[in-house]
């Protein structure tokens, strides 16, 4: 693994499975579901000095993006809450 491979670190937008309290890629799992407002963040590798300013970078993304996938709760117009699944 190389520098940059280090840098770019990979990550996944999570959704609630229905029905469960279990949280998968929503790209993996079109059946999860996010809610307005808040986004969930699996980030895939540990997070040092190489690597934070991409990883802040791509987590203020979030804050102006918005997705496409089945959202529930009231309307909001921006995310309000990004968490960040580390485990």
């Amino acid at each position: 693994m190389g520098f940059e491979d280090s840098v770019l670190v990979s990550r996944s937008v999570l959704g609630r499975l229905p029905g469960t309290t279990v949280y998968r890629n929503v790209k993996q799992y079109p059946e999860a579901y996010t809610y307005n407002g808040i986004v969930i963040v699996r980030i895939d590798a540990p997070i040092y000095f190489a690597n934070i300013s991409y990883i802040k970078d791509r987590l203020r993304e979030y804050e102006v993006v918005v997705d496409s996938y089945t959202r529930r709760g009231p309307e909001v117009e921006r995310i309000n809450f990004v968490i960040i699944e580390m485990a």
